[in-house]
């Protein structure tokens, strides 16, 4: 009775159902998801449904926990287990999360294909029937715009080498007629990393061309140009916020926003009224700010008093990061002057340990990676 229960074949809806969750507590989600993690830790290992029901994208399929649960009942996948009760969810303990070596994240990226081209409009469940035809897959990265528009590109991780290498492989690929753009995760950053070494090399020679050519103008201009130079940036990874609680500190801002993305800086001092966060990853400000709101039924609230917070975008982040690396040019200029003067004294200072600092960390060493992190966005 029981094994018929189990092999009772689901429907469409939940099927969804049943990949939402899995993906949840999958491979590629769970280490990552510190939400989850710290759930896990509180409950002995089990995550409530509550909690769960709680995601905008679960809580879109089904609003009651029998819904649920009945669905999982009838997975194959053996991802997950159900509580007696019915009231909780843990990863099955027959198939525990898998330990990423070295050797299986290059076994991962090799499966992980960049693919571009698809229209703006285009939804998930779309792009997933699409590519069921090469095989299935571990986990769909939608890439979007700061404004969560999609941006017609996506990453995708197969189960399978061979299933990615069909894709990549094959020829005219389209989706609604449109052409498909399809490379391998590895050889797309590759392509990155080449244009933007092109870039930076093109505004190096314009510089120096513009220095040759404005050696007459007076300092305040020369100045003045320098800082106007546009830096290279991941889009959604700077949060203004403002009308924070008294003697709100850095550290609350950390512990608050930090649980759910890495934070390279906090801009900000106690008695300040508003302040920016810096996140290491593109897009983190914004994945943030839906974490701590579903946390808190739709709020920010900083030291008690609810606060506004906003994304930069558009000019207003353009601006940010122009002024971020003109500081930095001051900052850097500043310590090059202090480390003038008599180049034997200097030394021995270092040599000694007598009237000199150790090297500290820098908190602005946020720069692009190589490549970003595989953490999924919520748009599986």
């Amino acid at each position: 009775m029981v094994e018929a229960e189990i092999k009772e074949k689901p429907s469409q809806l939940e099927l969804k159902i049943i990949k939402q969750i899995e993906f949840y507590f999958g491979d590629h989600n769970l280490p990552r998801d510190r939400f989850l993690q710290e759930k896990i830790v509180e409950n002995n290992g089990w995550i409530p449904l509550s909690v769960l029901m709680t995601f905008n994208r679960l809580k879109s399929l089904a609003t009651e926990s029998d819904v649920i649960v009945a669905a999982l009942k009838k997975s194959t996948n053996n991802v997950t287990e159900v509580s007696e009760d019915g009231q909780s969810i843990r990863r099955s303990t027959t198939n525990p999360i898998q330990v990423i070596t070295e050797d299986k994240r290059v076994d991962m990226k090799s499966r992980t294909v960049y693919v571009k081209g698809f229209p703006s409009e285009a939804a998930l469940e779309e792009i997933e029937e699409f590519l069921l035809k090469f095989g299935p897959t571990n986990y769909i990265r939608m890439r979007r715009y700061k404004d969560r528009n999609f941006k017609g590109s996506i990453f995708v991780e197969f189960c399978k080498q061979e299933d990615a290498t069909k894709l990549v492989d094959g020829e005219n690929i389209s989706f609604q007629e449109s052409k498909l753009e399809r490379l391998y995760q590895k050889d797309y950053y590759e392509k990155k990393r080449k244009e933007r070494a092109e870039t930076k090399l093109a505004k190096r020679l314009a510089a120096s061309e513009h220095q040759k050519d404005s050696d007459n103008e007076d300092e305040e201009d020369n100045d003045k140009d320098g800082n106007e130079q546009v830096p290279e940036y991941e889009n959604g990874c700077i949060m203004y916020f403002k009308d924070v609680g008294e003697q709100t500190s850095r550290e609350d801002l950390k512990e608050m926003f930090g649980e759910f993305e890495n934070i390279g800086f906090v801009d900000f001092s106690r008695n300040d009224t508003e302040g920016y966060i810096r996140f290491t990853e593109g897009d983190g400000a914004t994945r943030a700010i839906e974490k701590v709101k579903e946390k808190n039924d739709g709020k920010i609230v900083i030291r008690g008093v609810e606060s506004t917070v906003k994304v930069l975008s558009g000019e207003e982040e353009k601006q940010y990061w122009i002024k971020y690396t003109a500081d930095k040019v001051k900052m850097k200029e500043k310590r090059r002057k202090r480390k003038g003067g008599n180049p034997r004294k200097d030394n021995n200072k270092r040599r000694f340990g007598k009237g000199g600092k150790r090297g500290r960390p820098n908190d602005d060493s946020d720069d692009d990676n190589e490549e970003p992190p595989s953490k999924q966005d919520k748009t599986e």
